[in-house]
């Protein structure tokens, strides 16, 4: 009983007093603190609890995320810069969770969404190729004017083709921007073929107008500066050389089939545009690295003397007078000056098209001729790029009397002039009496200089 009574009483001097509470080191067994009694513990504890609950303090409730914690965000806004790393792909969601709406991916910087994309930064948007270097897009954020997905050039955007006024009522045309003056708020594009560089493309912007005076060019459509050379109905091509991928220069050619121009060919002065393959344009081009392209073509009547000027050309304004593309394939008139005649024939219909670079022409007589000559020949619209020989002669009449072979003709290069022969053997004509004959003509339009490649 005495050995029980002092282990009690051991016991009771081991154990600490009632309502106090021991904290121990569980490392060295130490007392770390045996003043706190329950009382001080439970206010310690309903203060962490407060801090735990206090919004105004978290701006947040709930759990906070941790550097190993996977934990589900919702209603978060983020300032400033979010780096993300770790090269995984982010992924976000529709409401319901099921339906992938955009993603990132974070090795490639790809961004690929579902949807519409707002932007609202007030710049402008450029995307260029995968080097970085070609420009395959734009966005113009002050107008949402977009030039997207380019594969190919030419490209004209917003731009048309108008008659103007310079001097005398419609001598000019004009380059406008969506039916209205071209500015910094409704502009167009020009996507033209490079230059310098073959398969390469450069955009041009364009912010203003550009008007040309075509009154005073001929194009070497006059007759001996007579009214013989009048016509109505002809064809200007409208178009843009990319000079030197620096420039944009408007201009205005009788001939198609180019996709280079030969800087000597082309003129700002309308006076000096009086060949057929030459060019007026509202600055001549200046470098050899250049491209030509077509935007439109536009009929225009031809005064060649006795109006309010000389050259008069006025721009047609009635329904197809005015196009876009090509004039490839589309007949016009032109007027001829036979020669070997004391006498000109008379003829019905005069008329050319080109395509390509092969130049297609058809003249029928309706009345003979007196001949002086024993040769026979009809300026055509072109040069000829070479000599060549070809048949297409008919309706003949020599001496006064119908003849049932048919003719030859013969081009000259470098000339527009074509001879015509009585029968296959080139055979000549007589130098009296009446002659006359009708002729279809097809030849490779030059000179082979102003026709490039």
């Amino acid at each position: 009983m005495k050995r029980f009574l002092a282990l009690l009483f051991l016991l009771t001097l081991a154990l600490p007093a009632h309502g106090v509470t021991r904290l121990y080191d569980r490392n060295t067994g130490d007392i770390v603190d045996a003043d706190k009694d329950d009382a001080e513990w439970d206010n310690t504890n309903n203060a962490v609890n407060t801090h735990i609950a206090d919004t105004s303090a978290h701006d947040a409730t709930g759990g906070v995320v941790g550097v190993s914690k996977v934990q589900t965000l919702s209603n978060k806004t983020f300032s400033g810069n979010v780096p993300l790393h770790g090269g995984g792909t982010t992924s976000w969601y529709s409401d319901s969770g099921s339906t992938l709406k955009a993603s990132l991916v974070g090795s490639s910087g790809a961004f690929t969404t579902v949807g519409d994309i707002k932007l609202e930064s007030g710049s402008d948007f450029l995307t260029y190729s995968d080097a970085g270097t070609t420009l395959t897009g734009t966005l113009d954020s002050a107008t949402g004017a977009t030039v997207f997905g380019l594969k190919r050039a030419p490209i004209f955007i917003n731009l048309n083709i108008v008659q103007a006024t310079t001097t005398t009522t419609d001598d000019s045309v004009k380059i406008q921007c969506g039916n209205a003056a071209c500015s910094s708020s409704n502009f167009g594009y020009a996507v033209l073929p490079a230059g310098a560089t073959s398969g390469q493309m450069t955009i041009f912007k364009i912010t203003a107008d550009v008007t040309i005076k075509i009154t005073g060019a001929d194009y070497g459509q006059s007759i001996n500066n007579g009214t013989a050379g009048d016509f109505t109905g002809g064809i200007l091509r409208v178009g843009a050389a990319n000079d030197n991928d620096s420039n944009i220069r408007w201009c205005v050619a009788f001939l198609g089939g180019r996709t280079t121009l030969l800087t000597t060919d082309t003129n700002a002065t309308q006076s000096n545009v009086n060949t057929a393959e030459e060019v007026l344009c509202d600055t001549a081009v200046g470098s050899a690295n250049n491209s030509f392209s077509e935007l439109g073509w536009v009929r225009f009547n031809f005064d060649d003397t006795g109006g309010s000027a000389e050259n008069l050309v006025t721009i047609q304004s009635g329904v197809g007078d005015i196009n876009f593309g090509s004039a490839d394939g589309i007949w016009r008139t032109w007027k001829t000056s036979p020669g070997g005649f004391s006498v000109d024939p008379g003829y019905s219909l005069t008329t050319w098209t080109q395509v390509g670079r092969t130049i297609y022409t058809k003249s029928i007589i309706s009345s003979n001729g007196t001949s002086n000559s024993t040769s026979y020949n009809i300026t055509m619209p072109a040069k000829a790029a070479r000599s060549d020989i070809g048949m297409g002669v008919f309706n003949i009449t020599n001496n006064g009397a119908a003849v049932t072979t048919p003719g030859t003709y013969s081009c000259n290069v470098g000339s527009r002039q074509v001879d015509l022969f009585r029968d296959t053997n080139n055979a000549t004509w007589t130098a009296v009496n009446s002659k006359g004959a009708s002729m279809d003509t097809a030849y490779e339009v030059g000179p082979v200089a102003s026709f490039l490649n």
